[in-house]
């Protein structure tokens, strides 16, 4: 017969005073104060996650209102009553499970109960555990005895899901709220206990426990003492991520590493050995998304003091970190979390996952790099067009070369002229426009030069350049400072693009017209000179509509159109 008498690490090394409770400073100074000034309340509601150290913290406040010779707040560990509570032998101290114990009859028991004396202790104290399992009948029971207890007796609810609470039962009790413990807290309290057993474990290795715990104390002893039971005194980092089915730092970096040079054919071959080896492809996705997420933090945030313990154990992150572009990150992390809930539903998980992975190659880092690389020369051929522009005409001379004057058709070849886009088309153009057209057209443009750009990144650098400047029910006037950039746009296959993203934005056919900049402001002198002339003619009545509406609002036909 196999005597079962081992004790999980969580519960051999849980705290015995409040100066060994760690990453709870505020919870566990104020119950010292509570007691050293004798201010002891008949409830108390501890709420937070999982793992923080709630329970520990109602045991240890127990046995520590019961102390004989407490000491600053802090229980002796000595006298009887420490001694029976550290043991579980007295009956005073009573724990209950809300989530077994959930209905109105055994809150019942306890309201008949409370009324007795304690047998050997000073308080008798009730400890409810996730609390917020009880039923409404079983809240409304232990109303009346929670908000008016006998003088003996302290209630310690304890809940992960506090806003489940009636606010009735919340207001009787002194609130505190436990956090999630910092990675660096869990290590240090794991290579404590690690210490104490004997145990030989890397920093590397307990920040990966502290780390996949997910902020959770006691889960983080859980895995420690897995580890423990496993690999014997020795535990590396590769028994931990057998034990906990987690994927390596160094495979998630690989495996990033090869999705960004595309290689198709690696990646498949490393999700292969690694879905071998035993580990599920929601642990490999889950994975990928958190070794991004990490990236991605370094990159904007790189002095957290996670971010700088993850450096010196990791000397490959920070290169793989800065070798990616914040775009790449986003989009990776949003097409694999879309993969990981549709992976949730299929028969066929693997399929999905390496779908993902390859369309990762094709079309996220591929993207990212073509685009970034195209912007970039794009960028640097602006900046020369602009010097250029500003230095006027240069002419060039080295030796043993004499430039030849161009004749009077190369020259029109080589520079555009105000007759690019006939007099009475741009007339036709101003005469049809519509204000309001033209107000709209500017708010959607933004999003216009989007989808161009999601078309085509260059037709979108040129188009940029541009600005419209009327618009009719069938055409869109853009007006260009440089040459280059009109000519460009004027191309077919660029106009085509352009057009097809106003049919797909605003649902009109527009036809798209250019113009250069200075031409377009030749046209607006002179029609409004023709404008000024034709007011001194017109009629009273048209004179005083023009008052009344203003000019912008008035058209007037010339007598040739009527």
């Amino acid at each position: 017969m196999i005597s079962i008498s081992y004790k999980a690490l969580y519960r051999v090394y849980r705290p015995q005073s409040f100066h060994e409770v760690v990453g709870q400073e505020a919870v566990t100074r104020t119950l010292k104060n509570a007691i050293k000034e004798k201010k002891i309340s008949h409830a108390y509601l501890f709420s937070g996650p999982r793992g923080t150290g709630k329970t520990s913290a109602a045991k240890l406040f127990a046995k520590a209102v019961n102390c004989l010779n407490p000491q600053e707040g802090e229980p002796c560990n000595q006298c009887e009553a420490c001694k029976g509570v550290q043991s579980g032998e007295t009956l005073d101290i009573l724990e209950i499970d809300a989530a077994s114990n959930r209905g109105v009859d055994e809150i019942r028991d306890i309201r008949d109960k409370v009324m007795l004396q304690p047998s050997s202790l000073t308080y008798k104290v009730y400890i409810i555990d996730e609390v917020h399992m009880l039923t409404n009948e079983a809240f409304n029971a232990l109303l009346k005895t929670l908000e008016e207890p006998p003088e003996h007796v302290i209630f310690i609810l304890a809940t992960t899901e506090p806003h489940k609470l009636p606010l009735t039962i919340v207001s009787r009790c002194q609130r505190f709220d436990f956090h999630k413990f910092s990675i660096s807290a869990i290590m240090s309290r794991l290579r404590y206990v690690s210490d104490q057993v004997g145990i030989a474990i890397s920093d590397e290795t307990l920040a990966t426990i502290a780390k996949f715990s997910e902020g959770g104390m006691r889960d983080a002893l859980g895995i420690l003492d897995q580890a423990y039971s496993f690999a014997g005194n020795e535990i590396s980092l590769e028994d931990v991520h057998f034990v906990t089915g987690t994927l390596s730092a160094n495979f998630l970096s690989r495996l990033i590493r090869e999705l960004k040079e595309k290689n198709i054919a690696n990646t498949l071959a490393l999700l292969d050995e690694v879905i071998l080896s035993g580990k599920d492809p929601e642990q490999v996705i889950k994975g990928l998304i958190q070794y991004l997420r990490d990236l991605l933090v370094f990159k904007n945030a790189p002095d957290l003091e996670e971010m700088q313990g993850r450096v010196l154990l990791e000397p490959d992150f920070k290169s793989l970190s800065e070798q990616l572009k914040s775009s790449e990150i986003f989009k990776a992390i949003e097409h694999l979390n879309k993969m990981q809930n549709e992976m949730k539903w299929s028969a066929h998980p693997r399929i999905m996952l390496e779908v993902a992975l390859i369309q990762l190659c094709e079309q996220v880092f591929q993207e990212g790099e073509n685009e970034s690389g195209l912007w970039r020369r794009i960028e640097q051929l602006e900046q020369k067009i602009g010097q250029l522009e500003k230095q006027g005409p240069v002419v060039r001379q080295e030796a043993g070369f004499t430039p030849k004057a161009q004749s009077g058709d190369e020259e029109k070849r080589r520079l555009p002229t105000s007759s690019d886009l006939p007099l009475f088309r741009l007339k036709s153009i101003y005469q049809q426009a519509n204000p309001k057209f033209l107000d709209r057209m500017l708010e959607l443009w933004p999003s216009i030069l989007e989808l161009v750009r999601a078309k085509d990144v260059r037709t979108a650098a040129w188009l940029k350049q541009g600005k419209p400047v009327l618009v009719t029910e069938q055409a869109v006037l853009l007006a260009f400072n440089s040459a280059i950039h009109r000519e460009s746009t004027e191309l077919p296959e660029n106009k085509k693009i352009i057009e097809e993203a106003l049919l797909e934005r605003t649902k009109v056919s527009f036809e798209i017209a250019t113009v250069m900049l200075d031409q377009w402001n030749d046209f607006l002198a002179k029609h409004k000179e023709l404008l000024k002339e034709e007011k001194e003619e017109l009629d009273p009545i048209i004179k005083e509509a023009i008052q009344l509406v203003g000019e912008e609002l008035v058209h007037i036909k010339n007598r040739r159109e009527r």
